[in-house]
């Protein structure tokens, strides 16, 4: 006897090619969220290193993000991040995990 289970992803989390990977509670955040706070994300991370991109989201819940990037070639055990949270509608940067990797680390 074998037993078969199925995992159901939300369809509005599609993703396209080169995008990051999200995990987390994935589910409290609708694909529009998602895509309004990388652009805050994106264009922090092209200003203190534009060599990378966000490789990774974590959803920690409805209102707090934690967005993940590679500043250098390497592995890294602590990669450089950016947290997000929802405020008055907007999302906004309220921490910044990025030094000294940014600047070591290229």
């Amino acid at each position: 006897m074998h037993l078969r289970i199925s995992i159901l992803l939300p369809t509005s989390h599609a993703w396209s090619a080169g995008d990051p990977a999200v995990d987390g509670k994935v589910y409290l955040l609708p694909a529009s969220e998602l895509r309004a706070l990388l652009v805050v994300a994106r264009k922090r991370v092209a200003q203190v290193a534009p060599w990378s991109s966000i490789s990774r989201v974590r959803v920690v819940s409805a209102a707090r993000v934690e967005t993940y990037f590679r500043a250098g070639a390497h592995q890294e055990t602590y990669p450089p991040s950016l947290t997000l949270e929802r405020i008055k509608g907007q999302w906004r940067i309220t921490d910044e995990d990025i030094y000294p990797h940014v600047i070591f680390d290229h």
